[in-house]
């Protein structure tokens, strides 16, 4: 499943799959100061969110939707 995905793709997908039940979940994610301030870039536009969390948020169900599409992965039914 983890062939030709990058380390921050790898990483998002471990993310993700922590999450159980029909609900959402709630986890801490580490991420580098780099990224952080890029997250901040994007604030300002509101497409993604108006704080770090959402962002974030928005920014992994995207790489999932497209790691989908692409057929990297295959979601649950």
């Amino acid at each position: 499943m983890y062939d030709n995905v990058s380390t921050l793709q790898r990483q998002c997908l471990g993310v993700v799959y922590m999450a159980t039940g029909d609900g959402n979940t709630q986890f801490s994610v580490t991420l580098p100061n780099e990224v952080l301030k890029l997250f901040e870039q994007l604030y300002p536009l509101g497409l993604y969110g108006k704080n770090r969390a959402e962002v974030a948020r928005q920014l992994i169900l995207d790489m999932v939707k497209r790691m989908s599409s692409e057929r990297i992965i295959k979601l649950p039914d």
